[in-house]
């Protein structure tokens, strides 16, 4: 299944795009103060997002739930916007979206090695996609990441499904 991740942010929004294990694309969008005021930011991230969505035509995408950090300069950022730009993006194609809290997804690819942070997330990442190709910034590695768990999350959905269904027709039955 065809995933994309969402690392959200208005200055820097990271976004990958998997093939199963298999990094098909990513990239950084970028945009800063200087560009216009705040919708005007926005709408350039929305616009570049949305010509990706239909590049790539993920089936499904991740996104990362937006926590404002210390380099995000929080007078711009507010929390909504990034996930509005992510969930618009992709909704406004049909796809589902879903949001995972970066503790979340970091726990589910890294273990228990949480203590690695960013150069960990990288070498995992990496480590799944078998070297596929670098990833540039940090955005991309944590668009790649929530998109990698995302999948796992889809995986294990898919094989709970028959054995509900059997414990259902066994209380019916």
């Amino acid at each position: 299944m065809r995933v994309m991740g969402i690392d959200p942010g208005l200055r820097n929004l990271g976004w990958s795009v998997l093939d199963g294990e298999k990094l098909v694309a990513s990239g950084t969008i970028r945009s800063k103060p200087t560009d216009g005021e705040h919708n005007m930011r926005v709408w350039i991230v929305f616009a570049q997002l949305l010509a990706i969505v239909h590049e790539y035509d993920p089936a499904e995408t991740a996104c990362e739930d937006f926590e404002c950090g210390e380099t995000e300069d929080v007078r711009y950022a507010d929390k909504g916007t990034n996930r509005i730009i992510g969930a618009v993006t992709t909704l406004t194609q049909e796809r589902p979206v879903r949001f995972y809290l970066p503790q979340v997804w970091q726990r589910s690819i890294l273990g228990r090695s949480m203590g690695d942070g960013k150069a960990g997330t990288r070498r995992i990442v990496n480590l799944i996609l078998q070297g596929a190709r670098s990833l540039k910034t940090n955005h991309e590695v944590d668009a790649t990441g929530v998109a990698l768990h995302h999948q796992a999350v889809r995986r294990m959905e898919r094989r709970q499904v028959p054995h509900e269904t059997a414990r259902r027709e066994r209380k019916a039955g």
